[in-house]
C-alpha cells in the first residue's frame, strides 16, 4: 500500500526549484531543512483545507491556481498519490502523432474520425469523481479531505466541473474518461483509437462509423458530456484522402495505387498563426517599451530548443523542433513566419534603423528550427521573455 503522507520526505520529492524561487521558501542552502519542516507544519495547521484560489484567464479560458505554497504542495502531493494508486498516465503527444502517422498509411477502406468533447473540464461531475474515489476506499482520509475541500470551494464560488489549472484536474479527467476509452477500443470495426485530453482520433471501418458516433454520443451523455458539433472541431472522412488538423499538425493523406498511403505532416495554420501573434506582440511591446536586446531574446526564444524541466531521468526539452519533430516538409512551413517577421522588421511604425534591421533580419525561424539550434535561459530570463505572451 502506497504511503499517502504529507511529511518532510514526501514534500522534498515534489518541491521544485521554481517553487523555492517563486514562493521564497528559503534563501540559503543551510535554511532548507528548517524551511521544509515549517512547510510540513503549515500544511498540517490548515487541516487539509485549501484557501481561496487565484483566478486567471489564459487563452480565453478561466484557470485556477493555488494562492500559497502550502496549497501548491498539498494539491501536488494529492495528485501524485491519485496517479500512482490508479496508474494514471497522461497521454504522450509525440507518441500519439507517431502512431497516427503509421496507421494512416494503411490503404484499407476506413474512416477517420477526429472528435472533440465540448467544454470537457467544465462539464465533468466533480462530485461523482470524488464519490468514486471515496467508494474505492483506497485514498487516505487526509487526501479525501483535501479533495472535498477543493470541491466545496468550487461550489462556493460557482466553478463548474473540474477547475482548470489545478494539478489534480488532468488526473481526475483521465479517470473520468477511462470508461469511454475502453468502450471505443472495444467497439466492432475500430482499427485504432486514441485520445489526448478531450481530442479523439479514431480509425474505423467505413461501414461502422455512423453506429460508432451515435453510440459514443449516448455513452458521453450518460456521464454529462457531449461532442462538439462545430465544423472546425470535428472531421469525419475517408482515410485514403483525409486532410485534417490534430494536436497542432496539419495531416494530409494521399492514396498511392498498390502501395501504402502517403502521409504528410506540417505545422497547422492555427499554430503558425499563434506564432505570428507572438512575434507581433513582441514587436508591439518593443514599440511601447523599447529594448532591442529583449526583442532579440524573444525571437530567439521562439525559435530554439530549450530545457523546460530537469529531473533524474534527464532533461525535458521544448521548442518547435522538439514539439513538431514529425513534420515531413523539413520545416519549410516556417518560411511563412520568416516572411511575416521581415514585414514586421521593415514596417514604418517601428522605425528601426538600418543597423537594427540588419541585426533583426539575421533571425530565422526556418534556419534555427531546421538546424535544431539550442538556447539557454535562466528561469528569471525565461519569465521576463514570455510574460507578454500570457494570453497568446
Amino acid at each position: 500500500m502506497l504511503k499517502q503522507v504529507f511529511d518532510k520526505n514526501s514534500i522534498t520529492k515534489v518541491l521544485t526549484p521554481e517553487d523555492i524561487w517563486r514562493w521564497n521558501v528559503w534563501n540559503k542552502p543551510e535554511e532548507k531543512d528548517d524551511a521544509i519542516e515549517a512547510l510540513v507544519d503549515s500544511i498540517q495547521v490548515k487541516d487539509f483545507k485549501i484557501s481561496a484560489l487565484k483566478r486567471e484567464t489564459r487563452r480565453g479560458k478561466l484557470t485556477y491556481q493555488a494562492n500559497n505554497i502550502e496549497d501548491v504542495i498539498a494539491i501536488r502531493l494529492l495528485d501524485r498519490y491519485i496517479r500512482r494508486i490508479y496508474k494514471v498516465r497522461q497521454s504522450d503527444r509525440n507518441r500519439i502523432i507517431s502512431q497516427v502517422r503509421t496507421v494512416l498509411k494503411d490503404s484499407g477502406d476506413y474512416t477517420v474520425m477526429r472528435l472533440d468533447i465540448k467544454r470537457c473540464y467544465e462539464s465533468m461531475d466533480f462530485d461523482a469523481s470524488i464519490k468514486k474515489l471515496d467508494n474505492d476506499m483506497i485514498l487516505a482520509p487526509s487526501c479525501m479531505q483535501l479533495l472535498d475541500s477543493i470541491s466545496t470551494y468550487c461550489k462556493s464560488v460557482g466553478i463548474k466541473g473540474l477547475p482548470r489549472g489545478l494539478a489534480t484536474s488532468p488526473t481526475l479527467a483521465e479517470l473520468y474518461l477511462e470508461p469511454i476509452d475502453k468502450y471505443i477500443k472495444g467497439e466492432e470495426g475500430v482499427i485504432y483509437a486514441t485520445r489526448y485530453v478531450d481530442d479523439f482520433f479514431i480509425l474505423v471501418d467505413k461501414a461502422k462509423e455512423n453506429k460508432l458516433k451515435a453510440n459514443l454520443k449516448l455513452k458521453l451523455k450518460e456521464i454529462g458530456l457531449s461532442l462538439n458539433e462545430e465544423a472546425h472541431k470535428q472531421y469525419i472522412a475517408p482515410s485514403k484522402n483525409a486532410e485534417f488538423d490534430y494536436l497542432g499538425y496539419a495531416i494530409c493523406v494521399n492514396s498511392v495505387r498498390g502501395k501504402a498511403n502517403k502521409v504528410d505532416l506540417t505545422i497547422s495554420k492555427r499554430k503558425l498563426d499563434k506564432i505570428k501573434q507572438k512575434v507581433a506582440i513582441s514587436f508591439n511591446e518593443h514599440k511601447n517599451f523599447p529594448n532591442l536586446n529583449l526583442l532579440k531574446q524573444r525571437l530567439t526564444y521562439l525559435t530554439v530548443l530549450k530545457v523546460i524541466k530537469k529531473n533524474d531521468n534527464g532533461a525535458l526539452l521544448g521548442g518547435l523542433a522538439y514539439n513538431y519533430r514529425y513534420v515531413s516538409d523539413g520545416f519549410n512551413c516556417l518560411k511563412t513566419i520568416d516572411g511575416f517577421l521581415m514585414k514586421m522588421i521593415n514596417h514604418s511604425r517601428f522605425s528601426f534603423s538600418h543597423a537594427e534591421k540588419t541585426t533583426l533580419s539575421r533571425k530565422s525561424f526556418y534556419s534555427s528550427v531546421s538546424k535544431k539550434k539550442q538556447g539557454k535561459f535562466t528561469r528569471s530570463k525565461a519569465t521576463k521573455i514570455s510574460r507578454v505572451w500570457k494570453d497568446a
